[in-house]
């Protein structure tokens, strides 16, 4: 028998570490990549609406890149990693939360201003079609009717300025706001243009009466001074009724006078009116959907309801169907993020069976219908949980045979396969015939046993051959040494089951021509030192 004959390689407590960091690692950052996306479609709904973000989280990809790299260092165990994909998801989950408020606030404030906007135009257009008999009530009833007529053009002039634009409709994408904000200035200027020309007239018409007291003064007076000394008295007394006129204020007339004041709604209509604002401003989420134009509409048809027990059925069915669309769009976005989620695990398992399980998730996203997903949940786990065991018996196959190469044995391709399939591989460093090492392995290749042979014509062993094989097999002790070593440094810990010193039994003669047998391979309790 050769010297080391059983070799056991197990994952050591750090490779177990790596391998379970690896993967909560995958697990976080696919759920982080679901929260990123629907970070993304917030965004693009707040640049929507005309609002700043409320911050830039790390893209997936960066985090993916970060991951990868400290998993490449061997030693590394990951767990910082862990906890950085931790807090970025929660980060990413507060930003989400700020984005969400951002667009309820910025909902019913445009809704407010859409209404207050629909209330002015309405206000103006009643103050444009009474502007006549507004200027009736200001005008005297002796204006001279030249000046009568240049008014009334100054009028019409007014109310063609004063004109509202043109219906708003509820539209919260950035060109419904513009127009919003266009509509605003619009009737501003319009309502200040109507008012500068109300307080145009009112100061002609006093300018006009205070001419006239004046002009009624001169004459008074000349009055007087031609009147003869016997009527001084009765001059007195029209001098006295005179005075008493000019103590008469001057007439004033404003538009917000003469217009009756418009009907307070009852605190019952104001609550509904404030419960109506308040479910638009949540269902905010379903302005991409093909019904939001209709509840609009319909919150629009709520708000210009005169009678109120009308209006309070109408806000009801309102609120019931809007509340149904919010669950099922919630429900479908939950969904979606699960299944995206699962997909995002199963991205690092291309060419592999993991991928038939991400296929049938891929045609249920497209086809759009909720289904339960525990039963894909357990096969996507399962298949994954082969994978990554396949995965682990291919790493440990790669590290025993690249540190067997390192060494100077010749690997030749297909061996790696012979290894896992077979269960025996037979290898010789370059130009050595007479000998080899014969490793048979268990079907995890947890157990490994090695054995050194001899190749000769006959099987008649001499001294200086006894001398020869224990010399071969003191070299091959060192060089299982230092493999052994290697796969310490790549995360795996060796322990002996069964060693037989060099020169403890002869090497086993295999006559030329003819393949070793393979040994049974040890059998027993693995343990992790």
């Amino acid at each position: 028998m050769s010297g080391p004959k059983c070799m056991d390689v197990v994952p050591t407590t750090l490779a177990r570490a790596r391998t379970g960091n690896a993967a909560e690692c995958k697990h976080t950052l696919a759920g982080y990549r679901s929260l990123f996306d629907r970070f993304e479609k917030l965004h693009a709904q707040i640049g929507g609406l005309g609002l700043k973000s409320p911050g830039k989280p790390a893209t997936p990809e960066k985090l993916k890149q970060m991951v990868e790299a400290t998993f490449a260092v061997r030693s590394c165990d990951g767990i910082e990693t862990v906890h950085h994909l931790y807090r970025e998801k929660g980060r990413l989950e507060s930003l989400i939360q700020k984005a969400e408020k951002q667009v309820q606030h910025r909902v019913m404030e445009l809704q407010g201003r859409f209404q207050a906007l629909a209330q002015n135009s309405a206000r103006l257009r009643h103050q444009v079609d009474h502007l006549d008999a507004y200027v009736e009530a200001t005008l005297p009833a002796d204006w001279p009717a030249p000046e009568r007529e240049a008014v009334l053009q100054r009028m019409r002039t007014a109310q063609k300025d004063g004109e509202p634009p043109p219906s708003v409709e509820a539209d919260l994408s950035l060109a419904g706001i513009a127009r919003l904000e266009s509509a605003e200035q619009a009737i501003a200027k319009a309502s200040r243009k109507l008012e500068q020309w109300q307080e145009s007239l009112t100061a002609e018409v006093q300018v006009a009466h205070e001419a006239k007291v004046r002009a009624a003064q001169t004459a008074d007076t000349q009055r007087k001074e031609a009147a003869a000394a016997a009527v001084r008295h009765r001059e007195a007394e029209r001098r006295e009724n005179l005075h008493r006129e000019l103590a008469v204020a001057s007439p004033r007339v404003s538009l917000a006078d003469f217009l009756p004041p418009p009907p307070a709604p009852s605190a019952k209509e104001g609550k509904v009116l404030g419960k109506l604002d308040d479910l638009m401003a949540k269902v905010g989420a379903l302005q991409d959907t093909a019904g939001w134009a209709d509840l609009m509409r319909r919150a629009v048809a709520v708000r210009a309801e005169i009678d109120p027990h009308r209006r309070l059925q109408l806000f009801e069915s309102l609120s019931l169907e809007a509340g149904a669309r919010l669950k099922a769009l919630r429900a479908a976005a939950t969904w979606q993020d699960e299944v995206d989620t699962l997909l995002h695990e199963a991205a690092d398992y291309i060419g592999t069976s993991v991928a038939a399980v991400a296929s049938e998730l891929r045609e249920l996203r497209r086809a759009g219908r909720v289904v339960p997903l525990e039963p894909l949940k357990q096969r996507l786990a399962q298949t994954k949980q082969r994978e990554l065991a396949r995965l682990q018996r291919e790493d440990q196959r790669r590290a025993i045979l690249e540190s067997l190469t390192a060494l100077g044995y010749e690997v030749t391709e297909g061996m790696g396969t012979a290894l896992v399939e077979a269960g025996k591989i037979v290898i010789h460093k370059p130009g050595e015939s007479a000998y080899a090492i014969e490793l048979v392995a268990n079907a995890d290749l947890s157990v490994v046993q090695t054995s050194m042979v001899r190749y000769a014509d006959s099987d008649t062993l001499t001294e200086q051959q006894r001398l020869r094989d224990h010399e071969r097999e003191t070299e091959w002790c060192g060089d299982h040494k230092r493999i052994r070593d290697q796969l310490e440094q790549r995360g795996y810990q060796t322990s002996f089951k069964m060693q037989m010193p060099a020169g403890t039994h002869p090497v086993r003669l295999v006559q030329r021509g003819a393949a070793p047998a393979a040994r049974p391979t040890a059998r027993g309790k693995m343990q992790s030192n």
